[in-house]
């Protein structure tokens, strides 16, 4: 629906830079307010993650951790 013109979407930056020439997207200068959203890690029931994947987890958490802090402090 998109590509036909008639319609608008919110897509990251970077889809944008890296896809507008081949689907001639053109960025809008809207300012957008900053939305903070859950993130999550989704594993399979019953099943461990192999050892690279508990390290990805784990430094996943600690590289937010000082934003998820930060953000309980705000509150």
């Amino acid at each position: 629906m998109l590509w036909t013109g008639a319609y608008v979407t919110v897509l990251p930056r970077s889809v944008v830079q890296l896809s507008a020439d081949r689907f001639s997207l053109k960025a809008l200068p809207i300012k957008l307010p900053k939305h903070d959203f859950p993130l999550g890690v989704v594993t399979l029931k019953n099943r461990m993650p192999n050892p690279v994947v508990q390290l990805f987890i784990n430094y996943v958490r600690e590289g937010l951790r000082p934003m998820v802090l930060a953000q309980r402090a705000r509150r």
